[in-house]
């Protein structure tokens, strides 16, 4: 018979989890619409900048949650990532068109291939850093703590 300890201790129901995604995307999605308008009409590297700001900001805003409430963090989690979904909604139709613009026919293609293939050099620096802070989290950890396992860590 499995007891309430057989549960994991910290879970995410799936469709809140669904929903901060879905959130996100939906972010996306007005972003590249609003953001590619607003490219046309007023300047491209005008808007461009101001989406840069907003991702900065949401992403900030994602890593400093201050809420101590299931609740709160979950909806501060959804604002943040909702706007950080129009932020980089913002950044897809720009850097490509602003890329194209700036590059001379002979290297365009290559310059915006470049810009699209440095988000996979981005994702491996972030995975990068984030298994190095787990790695200085857990040797912190056991300095202060002595020697523990996953389930005795402080979070």
């Amino acid at each position: 018979m499995q007891g309430e300890q057989d549960k994991p201790k910290y879970q995410v129901p799936p469709g809140v989890l669904s929903a901060i995604v879905t959130i996100a995307l939906l972010g996306t999605t007005i972003g590249q619409l609003v953001f590619g308008r607003l490219g046309d009409r007023i300047g491209r590297q005008h808007v461009y900048g101001i989406a840069l700001m907003i991702m900065v900001l949401s992403s900030l805003g994602c890593s400093f949650l201050i809420c101590k409430l299931r609740e709160c963090v979950m909806v501060s989690l959804s604002f943040f990532k909702f706007f950080l979904g129009v932020g980089i909604g913002g950044d897809h139709p720009l850097s490509a068109t602003i890329m194209s613009e700036f590059a001379n026919k002979r290297t365009c293609g290559a310059f915006i291939a470049a810009v699209f293939s440095m988000q996979g050099f981005g994702i491996l620096a972030s995975s990068t850093v984030t298994m190095v802070v787990y790695v200085v989290y857990v040797v912190a950890c056991s300095i202060q703590f002595g020697p523990i396992t996953f389930d005795q860590m402080p979070v």
